[in-house]
């Protein structure tokens, strides 16, 4: 198909081109690298690359991550800590263009905060498979909050600054236990009154949708379904048994059961 260089054009509609949209290309790896993973943050993309043949670190060929400025094009290749495992998750700040997390196969996680990077020393151990950044609270402009949820069905707060993690916890775990496969946080306020601050977490396994409501503490919000001996939920077509998650894209043959609070 054609290439453009900026945005998208359409192709004529009596075009015989098999093709009637044609994308112009952000990046392209050089030759000798394959890309591993990619996430999207504010204005920026990472792009998390190895040489090609190597899957990562365990291999013997240590990753590389780049920042890519979409307005400029320009691109930074930022210093990675050494981890010697193959990287399973990219996760990028939605609300900021300085912060990435990069969850690995072994438990380690390294965070990435403008040009530094860390591990997570207190959440050694813990495969991440989803993280939600809260929004950041303007007077602390290098704080990073945020949810982290496990393959063993765990969520977690924690609270990320350049050097240090300052807060770490346990907030919640599902049951059955499942691997999380994405988490959502926004804040919101209660109709009518603007002052009463609100939380909304949304939470994602394979085969269900949990939700979370409550005051905007993320401690009391957890705090209120922990005491509940059933959590409700909506069910979804999951994978096949034996396949791997995500299964392939099946249009709209997705059925949400929508049986909240019911096994």
């Amino acid at each position: 198909p054609r290439q453009y260089r900026r945005g998208v054009r359409s192709m004529p509609a009596d075009s015989s081109a098999a093709a009637i949209v044609a994308l112009d290309p952000a990046w392209r790896p050089a030759a000798t690298e394959s890309l591993r993973l990619a996430a999207a943050g504010d204005g920026v993309l990472y792009l998390l690359t190895s040489p090609s043949g190597g899957g990562g670190s365990s291999s013997g060929s240590a990753p590389s991550l780049r920042r890519l400025t979409l307005a400029t094009g320009e691109e930074e290749v930022l210093e990675l800590s050494r981890v010697s495992a193959t990287p399973a998750g990219l996760f990028a700040d939605p609300h900021s263009s300085t912060s990435v997390l990069i969850a690995h196969a072994n438990g380690d996680t390294v965070y990435v905060h403008r040009s530094r990077s860390r591990v997570l020393g207190k959440a050694r151990g813990l495969l991440i498979t989803a993280v939600a950044w809260l929004r950041p609270d303007p007077s602390r402009s290098d704080t990073r909050e945020v949810l982290l949820g496990s393959s063993s069905g765990a969520i977690f707060e924690a609270a990320l600054e350049p050097t240090r993690t300052s807060r770490y916890r346990q907030l919640f775990t599902l049951s059955p236990p499942a691997p999380l496969c994405g988490l959502a946080a926004e804040p919101f306020v209660s109709q009518g009154a603007p002052d009463d601050k609100r939380l909304f977490v949304l939470a994602a396994t394979p085969t269900r949708y949990y939700e979370f409501v409550g005051p905007a503490s993320l401690e009391a919000l957890f705090a209120s379904y922990r005491e509940l001996s059933h959590l409700g939920h909506v069910e979804v077509e999951g994978p096949p048994p034996g396949t791997a998650w995500p299964p392939p894209h099946k249009g709209s043959s997705l059925d949400f059961d929508r049986r909240r609070g019911r096994e």
